[in-house]
């Protein structure tokens, strides 16, 4: 977001610019098996900033977008995986 706003200006004057972000598909289906209500939070914060941007300066020739990646095994998603596995005795 702090780049954003340090280039928007630059791009409104050239009228052409590209932002990109990064986002996941659990901003739009969060799912029940791993916690993780904050991160699905910030996803779908994105999704609307980036929405945002490109109707507030798409007609000054700017276009934003939001990559929407699947599921990655990391160790954020492993490490919530592990505490929903059953315990051996």
């Amino acid at each position: 977001m702090m780049l954003c706003r340090a280039f928007l200006p630059h791009m409104v004057q050239k009228q052409w610019g590209r932002i990109v972000f990064s986002s996941s598909i659990t901003a739009q289906k969060p799912t029940a098996d791993v916690p993780m209500s904050a991160y699905a939070a910030t996803k779908g914060a994105i999704n609307t900033y980036v929405h945002a941007i490109a109707n507030e300066y798409g007609r000054q020739g700017i276009t934003a977008n939001s990559l929407i990646l699947g599921v990655w095994l990391t160790d954020l998603l492993e490490s919530g995986l592990s505490q929903l596995e059953p315990e051996i005795a």
